[in-house]
């Protein structure tokens, strides 16, 4: 790399994030998931079927008890509505996260990279550290050399010349991993 440096502002979103998940985990991550929690599902599963199943028959059978109906209706959407108020808390928590971070500015030189943070706060990460990059459609993955973990570079919302950039400035330094 030349001696002059490159500066970059770049910011991260929901898509990127879940572009580097995808790119970072393995095809069997989901049934390893389920494997783990099998307990947990079956119950679950339980819970909801047996609480439609009392909806429905207490609702529609030959003696109506709307008591054990409104117990079924529950047992059935509970679950459901615990999983979708997580989801949504988690989801807010996830782009606060985001808007307290963004943006990043980057900076390529010779020696590393270094990064600004929205709050002023600098690191510094000599090339050295990293085996080499990935790159999917909006980020790019420096992999740590020794812990396999990865840096995330966005590079979603810019140009397709400044990606070039970035790309040419990893390039020029890293090698492209399978």
């Amino acid at each position: 790399m030349s001696s002059d440096s490159s500066e970059f502002e770049v910011s991260f979103t929901t898509r990127s994030i879940n572009e580097a998940e995808r790119m970072c985990t393995r095809w069997y991550s989901w049934p390893l998931f389920m494997v783990e929690n099998l307990y947990g599902i079956i119950l679950i599963g339980m819970l909801i079927i047996g609480g439609l199943y009392a909806l429905f028959t207490n609702l529609w059978g030959p003696s109506r008890d709307l008591s054990r109906a409104a117990l079924g209706l529950l047992m059935a959407a509970g679950p459901t509505l615990a999983w979708w108020w997580n989801y949504r808390r988690e989801s807010r928590k996830a782009v606060k996260a985001l808007d307290a971070l963004n943006p990043i500015k980057l900076r390529f030189t010779a020696e590393g990279l270094h990064t600004t943070e929205r709050n002023g706060a600098t690191n510094f990460a000599p090339w050295s550290i990293y085996a080499g990059y990935r790159e999917g459609k909006t980020i790019f993955l420096l992999q740590d050399a020794t812990l396999s973990q990865y840096r995330v570079i966005p590079a979603g919302g810019l140009s397709a010349y400044r990606v070039g950039q970035i790309r040419s400035a990893i390039q020029s330094c890293l090698r492209k991993l399978d």
